[in-house]
Order: structure tokens, then C-alpha cells, then sequence
């Protein structure tokens, strides 16, 4: 028998004992001589000892129970769910303003790249008095045919960009024998789209050293931040442009 009240067991067991305790009851007044004080209720001694000894039996009842009754399984914790598997990082869509910047980025990288540096000088070709020489480059010293000069002598020189020039732009002249350029006086004349011509006389408006050597016209931008010794020893000048004129000069 349990003492659980909601074991259903438990009103049945007690049935039982009362059912047992009404039959010894029957049997002890079927045992009695048939008088008046053999039908007499119990009085209240003989009331205590039978429901003491219904009580007695239940008990007994409760004891057999717990003696058959299995062993009570120890307390187990279900075991915990296996965590899920972290989800995979999401990446973030790129916002239309990020991807506006990233093209325009592209856009200014390409426009950079075909239209090159804005600020540099078109082609100089060069002419001179005595010959023509076009060049996009120094050409080299030992090459080429050089101009001869002596005192009194005219020398003349034009440079001619390929365009028009927009801005407006320098030009000086140097004369350069092997590793020295010398910056000399010289008559020379810019006009508004970017030429620029030299008209001297030898040995009065334009002075040269004797031997072989070479004019150089360093033609820049105005606004050009940079000196002139960078620009006449460096292997491209751009965005200024340098050109060259061999002479011998002898008196």
C-alpha cells in the first residue's frame, strides 16, 4: 500500500481491511448465545480495539506492498540537446553608396590613365637656321650633324608645339658641355600659343664657349614647381619639354 493520496491503491487496501474487520465481527456474533445483550451495539472500548485492530491490519497491508514494491530508479538528468552549429558569417551587402564610390573611383582611375597628366606640355619640334632638326627626345650628343658658329654669326632657333598651349609657360636656355649646363642671357621670345623663338647674333646678344657643345631650350609651365636641374637631367622632363641644338663654336 502507498501513502501517496493520489495512489489509487490506497482506498482499496482500506475496503479490504474494513471488510475484514465487519466478517470477524459477524463471526464473534454468530458465536453468541441469541439474547438481548448479544445484539447490543459495541460500546466504546470494544469501538477503540476494533478500529485499532482494522488500523493493525493496514499496516500489515503497507509493509507487504513496500516489501514487493521495486526499487525506485535513481533521479537522471535528461541529457541536454546538442547545440546547433554556428551559423555561417553573413556578408554584407555592398550599399548603394558604397557602390557609387567604388565606381566613381574606377571612372577617375580610366580618365586619368587616357587623358595623362593635364598640365603637360604638347610635342616641341625644333628648326633652326642652319637646318632643320625635329625631335621628341634629347637625341644623342655624338649623333647628328652640328650647327657651326662664328663670331658675328646669326643663330636662330623656333620651337612649335603640336597645340595650341593653354597656360601660359617658361622658357630658358642653357648651354651644356658634357655633365654642366651653364644658364646663358638669350633674346628669347614666347608668343600666346606656346612658341618660342631665339634671334641672336654670336658673340653680342648670345655668348658660347668654344669647342662642341649644345643649346638646351627648357620649355615649362609657369605654375611648374619644380627646378630647372631636375627637369634638364631627368630622362622624360614631362610636363615640360627639353630640347636640344648641337654646335661647334670657333673663332
Amino acid at each position: 500500500m502507498s501513502d501517496r493520496p493520489d495512489d489509487p491503491d490506497a482506498g482499496d487496501d482500506l475496503l479490504a481491511s474494513l471488510g475484514a474487520v465487519a466478517r470477524a465481527q459477524d463471526e464473534a456474533l454468530d458465536a453468541l448465545p441469541e439474547d438481548d445483550d448479544a445484539l447490543r451495539p459495541p460500546d466504546a472500548a470494544e469501538a477503540d480495539a476494533m478500529f485499532e485492530a482494522a488500523f493493525a491490519a493496514m499496516g500489515r497491508a503497507e509493509e507487504a506492498d513496500d516489501e514487493d514494491a521495486p526499487a525506485p530508479l535513481p533521479f537522471a538528468r535528461p541529457a541536454a540537446p546538442p547545440s546547433p552549429a554556428p551559423a555561417p558569417p553573413r556578408r554584407r551587402p555592398l550599399s548603394w553608396a558604397a557602390g557609387a564610390v567604388a565606381a566613381l573611383a574606377a571612372a577617375v582611375v580610366v580618365a586619368v590613365l587616357t587623358l595623362g597628366d593635364p598640365t603637360a606640355l604638347p610635342t616641341y619640334t625644333l628648326s633652326a637656321g642652319a637646318g632643320d632638326q625635329t625631335m621628341r627626345a634629347d637625341p644623342v650628343l655624338e649623333a647628328g650633324e652640328r650647327a657651326a658658329y662664328g663670331p658675328g654669326a646669326r643663330l636662330q632657333l623656333v620651337a612649335r608645339p603640336a597645340a595650341d598651349v593653354p597656360g601660359a609657360v617658361v622658357a630658358r636656355l642653357y648651354v651644356r658641355q658634357g655633365e654642366v649646363d651653364t644658364p646663358v642671357e638669350a633674346p628669347l621670345q614666347v608668343s600666346p600659343s606656346g612658341a618660342v623663338r631665339l634671334d641672336a647674333v654670336v658673340g653680342d646678344t648670345l655668348t658660347l664657349p668654344e669647342g662642341d657643345a649644345a643649346l638646351v631650350l627648357l620649355v615649362r609651365p609657369a605654375d611648374l614647381d619644380l627646378d630647372d636641374a631636375a627637369l634638364l637631367r631627368a630622362p622624360d622632363p614631362a610636363p615640360a619639354r627639353r630640347l636640344i641644338h648641337l654646335f661647334r663654336f670657333s673663332r
